[in-house]
């Protein structure tokens, strides 16, 4: 969790200093609070201001790649961030940041799409040197590799007769209870 955080951070930071083009004042103001809420973990109110600022540039490698990190990091809908994640890809050419490599491969992960996400954190893996808190995050990716590997094995094995079954409003909502 601390090196996720601590990319998030780095991420947001660099798009702050690397974002130089043309925005209107609402657009600069919405971007300055969807930053506040997503470095802040307010999550929900920056998957709503990166939706809006999408409107005024639906290609900003930037603001796909933030919007990404709000649903990611937001724990609620987790799986719509691989849409944006995958946009701001598309949309990055030469200048990709490598942590949206490392994040499509945390969010196919996420659901059980180990053969793409084994292939995300090895590009990912392939950018990072192993220096410092590289070598950390390095070794926490080989490690998402074998967990994908063993996912992989376990996927392959029978179904064993497990039911689910909704215990009922006093026990479950209409979220995920795990």
């Amino acid at each position: 969790y601390f090196y996720t955080r601590l990319i998030l951070v780095m991420v947001v930071a660099m798009s702050c200093a690397g974002n130089v083009t043309s925005q209107s004042k609402e657009e600069k103001k919405l971007l300055k609070k969807a930053r506040k809420a997503l470095t802040e973990g307010n999550y929900s109110q920056a998957k709503i201001d990166y939706e809006q600022l999408l409107n005024y540039n639906s290609d900003s490698q930037d603001y796909l790649f933030e919007a990404g990190l709000s649903y990611y990091n937001s724990e609620v809908e987790r799986e719509k961030s691989i849409i944006y994640f995958s946009r701001a890809l598309l949309n990055s050419g030469v200048d990709t940041i490598p942590e949206l490599l490392y994040y499509l491969g945390r969010g196919y992960h996420f659901i059980h799409e180990f053969d793409k996400a084994i292939d995300f954190y090895n590009r990912f893996r392939a950018l990072i040197d192993n220096k410092g808190p590289n070598e950390i995050l390095k070794r926490d990716v080989n490690h998402y590799i074998e967990m994908c590997n063993n996912g992989k094995q376990l996927q392959a094995l029978p179904p064993n007769d497990i039911t689910i079954e909704n215990m009922g409003e006093k026990i479950n909502s209409t979220f995920g209870e795990y």
